[in-house]
């Protein structure tokens, strides 16, 4: 008998440790601490996008996206109808787009297609009038 209650005090014990380690742990890593700027699927281009509180949409955080800035995308859909041109650093200071890292970034791309052999959603080149398009990373 006392073999029994010992197995079946084993048995919670394992359980309750696979619960929490499972269960009570994020799937996410910790949010990220070294944004400059943030983005978020409800974003509103009428805030400066300084704080995770007060972000701006893709499009409008991007638009502010220059040398030593790191742009924090925040989770949610990004529903997106037109491709983005990701702006570009310098060779001491890239331009670093980056999950926040609170849930999954998806973005849904329904615009029209450039060529017609792909879809272009994000584009890391410069047009003619841009300079700067390099020194640009993507983490997550």
């Amino acid at each position: 008998m006392l073999k029994v209650i010992r197995l079946n005090v084993i048995r919670i014990l394992a359980l309750a440790f696979l619960f929490l380690t499972l269960v009570g742990k994020s799937n996410y890593a910790a949010v990220a601490t070294d944004c400059t700027l943030y983005a978020a699927a409800n974003g509103n281009d009428g805030n400066n996008g300084l704080t995770a509180g007060a972000p701006k949409t893709l499009n409008g955080a991007n638009n502010l996206v220059g040398a030593g800035t790191v742009l924090c995308v925040e989770g949610g859909t990004y529903n997106l109808t037109t491709r983005m041109f990701l702006h570009g650093g310098s060779a001491s200071a890239y331009a670093v787009y980056k999950a926040y890292g609170d849930s999954p970034a998806n973005i849904v791309f329904t615009g029209p297609s450039v060529n017609p052999d792909s879809v272009e959603i994000f584009n890391a080149y410069a047009p003619s009038f841009w300079t700067g398009a390099n020194y640009i990373e993507v983490r997550g």
